[in-house]
């Protein structure tokens, strides 16, 4: 009873802690399926990089299909420094110039960052994943690719 709240919320009031219901193994389905057409595009496989603070690009890395994990899934600290806890001590930002990425967000709005676009060559068209995982509450996710990551001069 305790976490009925902060999972599913209050009757007519959709939880604000949507992560913890956040049907992770489908949205890694997901992720992993733009991965791959992204590649097929490009030529290029795409870093995932989770926009919110922390839980994307963690829960994407443990769920990750293809069990490559961790190394092909990095936080937003390329986009904006100290915002991804540990991932900003891990992962520099340099090796990663001219990279293909995969932006995964909660809400549109992140993609609506200045430090997005001042990062890229070009930006793709922002797509909605609904995720839908045993009988859950769709909970929406959004994608963006971006190509040619810049990171210097940050």
């Amino acid at each position: 009873m305790f976490f009925y709240y902060p999972v599913h919320g209050f009757p007519g009031v959709s939880a604000r802690l949507h992560y913890l219901s956040g049907g992770w193994r489908e949205l890694s389905r997901r992720v992993e399926a733009l991965r791959n057409q992204v590649a097929e595009r490009t030529g290029e496989r795409p870093i995932v990089v989770g926009m919110d603070r922390y839980n994307i690009a963690s829960e994407l890395a443990f769920y990750e299909p293809s069990s490559r994990g961790g190394s092909e899934t990095l936080g937003r600290q390329l986009f904006i420094r100290g915002e991804s806890l540990m991932y900003d001590y891990w992962y520099p930002t340099a090796a990663f110039e001219g990279k293909t990425l995969l932006l995964i967000a909660p809400r549109a709005e992140y993609f609506d960052d200045p430090r997005v676009e001042a990062h890229a060559e070009r930006l793709g068209p922002v797509q909605e994943l609904k995720i839908e995982e045993h009988g859950t509450t769709p909970v929406l996710y959004y994608a963006q690719v971006v190509h040619g990551y810049r990171g210097a001069g940050r």
